[in-house]
């Protein structure tokens, strides 16, 4: 009785004080390794308090958004939460150097180190190599599952002046960060999918043939992994069906984008 009441203060205790955590994966782990079965700290929504705009929302994954940014803790439609979130494990080594140049991509004017890598002590903020997975997540009315669930889920992401790019999900996953912004320091839960983008296609014959069927192809191989496959969610356009198309391609059927749900 005496060790299951202190676990379960322990437990309370972190749930209670989760701020202090975030953005400390050494103190994390410490924890972990004492008291397995603690509850590592709470997904908050409300942490990244702002108020859900359909139309904003929606302009997120077109392909002409006027330059409208979206970095991954703005808000998600109410119909999306709760997040299926599994317990916290640490992300794969060349996910999270990905995830470290995203961060810096998206934040230059914050300093960022690898917590792999970098002086512990040197000035900046250290990315944390937790997250917390799922394998599928519900937006607007549409289940987008990753390679992760019993079924994959291929999808296409809207992009600024260019043309759609065709994809699969590996796994989605939470990642919180914190920033510095003048004399303020903020949480932000980001929630992004890891996504195998595939390499387009130079047979030019075979797209135009394709398009005049209103479908589109790509290679059957993915592109080398860059930060963009640290796509947020809010990016995804719509899901898309694949097929084969001789021995290295594929034909892309758009899917209809649902905006309701």
């Amino acid at each position: 009785m005496r060790g299951f009441l202190e676990l379960g203060f322990a437990d309370n205790f972190v749930t209670e004080k989760s701020h202090w955590f975030a953005g400390e994966p050494d103190f994390m782990k410490i924890l972990k390794r004492l008291a397995p079965q603690l509850s590592p700290p709470s997904i908050d929504p409300t942490i990244n308090a702002t108020k859900f705009d359909l139309n904003t929302f929606v302009n997120y994954a077109e392909k002409w958004n006027g330059r409208l940014e979206v970095s991954g803790w703005e808000q998600l439609p109410p119909s999306t939460y709760p997040l299926a979130l599994k317990p916290m494990v640490s992300i794969n080594g060349d996910h999270y150097n990905l995830l470290v140049a995203y961060y810096r991509h998206m934040y230059p004017d914050n300093i960022f180190k690898s917590y792999y890598y970098e002086d512990i002590n040197a000035r900046g903020e250290k990315v944390g190599d937790m997250i917390h997975k799922m394998t599928s997540i519900k937006i607007l009315g549409q289940l987008y599952r990753s390679d992760e669930a019993r079924s994959k889920k291929v999808i296409r992401e809207g992009q600024q002046y260019t043309e759609m790019r065709y994809g699969r999900i590996a796994y989605f996953f939470v990642h919180r960060i914190r920033l510095h912004q003048g004399d303020n320091t903020d949480y932000f839960d980001d929630t992004f999918a890891f996504v195998n983008w595939y390499a387009k296609s130079s047979d030019i014959a075979s797209i135009a043939a394709q398009r005049s069927h209103d479908l589109m192809e790509c290679c059957n191989h993915f592109r080398r992994m860059t930060l963009e496959c640290i796509l947020p969610v809010h990016r995804i356009f719509s899901p898309i069906a694949v097929a084969p198309n001789g021995p290295d391609k594929l034909v892309v059927i758009p899917l209809p984008r649902k905006t309701t749900g």
